[in-house]
């Protein structure tokens, strides 16, 4: 229906301008709303090839700033607008949606229940006082302490911007002290896990089916990037062809966490895994290291 109505090549079909003339013309056309609905939902993922098949960057929903700032005063709405543009300097292009999403979830959930809860008119009212009350009604709500110092430390983290900005706020909200969440558990996984895995990895590696082979060694390289470099997952993700110094045995991070660069070393499995990757790579339009049907890993990959 699209190619005939629309009588362009697949490369040539604006998204989302043409497809929005089909869905008028399904809505014009068909009476059945379960009709509308399917063509819908075909029309929607055919936009989503599209996107996928002609190599366009996928657009990013809007954000919903009136569900975050809804019942958030006029004043201490700027204010977040204002302290999200902040954090954005320090967030790579590809992460500002997903970054935004984030902080507005943490940063704005206390405020939104202050602003329905008491009277809250700007960022000095805010006060310890406040913040217990809405600690107490979170954990009745069965909240883990975790959850909660994560909040009060965003939440601290915008009232510096403020004060930084000679804003006028309560200094007591600085001297709250987390929650204690009782001993944690640790974060390194335990060696005989990452055998278990690495060794999984090897079995695949010998699989007579080349997808199989072929998505195993890029696994091995990436899996000993992170192991022996200490690499993270988008770090993996957006590591580049040039970025590999082989001659001096190391790789360049570009713009990581807080947009800053580094070097790291790379051990000799890991060199020998890069180059064995690097030998089924296949073509690609883009100089990721890593690729999937041949465009760079997705977020969820690693």
């Amino acid at each position: 229906m699209v190619v005939g109505l629309l009588d362009k090549l697949y490369w040539q079909i604006e998204v989302p301008a043409d497809l929005d003339r089909v869905r008028d013309f399904i809505a014009t056309h068909y009476t059945s709303a379960a009709t509308r609905r399917m063509y819908g939902q075909g029309l929607d993922k055919f936009a989503a090839y599209l996107h996928m098949r002609c190599r366009r960057p996928t657009p990013e929903p809007p954000i919903n700033w009136e569900y975050y700032l809804g019942p958030v005063p006029d004043s201490l709405a700027a204010d977040l607008r204002a302290y999200v543009q902040h954090c954005r300097r320090n967030w790579r292009p590809d992460q500002v949606y997903r970054s935004t999403y984030e902080l507005l979830g943490v940063l704005t959930r206390s405020l939104r229940w202050m602003a329905v809860q008491v009277t809250l008119q700007s960022a000095a009212d805010i006060t310890p006082k406040i913040w217990f009350a809405y600690v107490d009604a979170r954990l009745a709500d069965h909240i883990q302490p975790v959850t909660l110092n994560h909040e009060l430390q965003t939440l601290q983290n915008f009232l510096r911007f403020l004060a930084d900005q000679d804003r006028s706020i309560c200094a007591r909200m600085f001297r709250v002290k987390p929650l204690d969440m009782g001993p944690r558990l640790p974060r390194d996984a335990p060696m005989e896990q990452l055998r278990r895995l690495l060794a999984e990895i090897e079995k695949e590696i010998t699989a007579p089916r080349a997808r199989v082979h072929r998505m195993a060694v890029m696994d091995r390289a990436w899996f000993l990037l992170m192991l022996h470099s200490g690499l993270r997952t988008s770090e993996v993700r957006h590591l580049q062809l040039a970025d590999i110094d082989w001659e001096n045995r190391r790789v360049r991070i570009e713009q990581s966490k807080g947009l800053k660069d580094r070097l790291v070393c790379l051990s000799d499995a890991t060199l020998e895994a890069l180059k064995a990757y690097l030998e089924v790579r296949g073509p690609a339009s883009t100089e990721n290291v890593f690729i999937y049907r041949h465009l760079p890993l997705g977020s969820k990959y690693c």
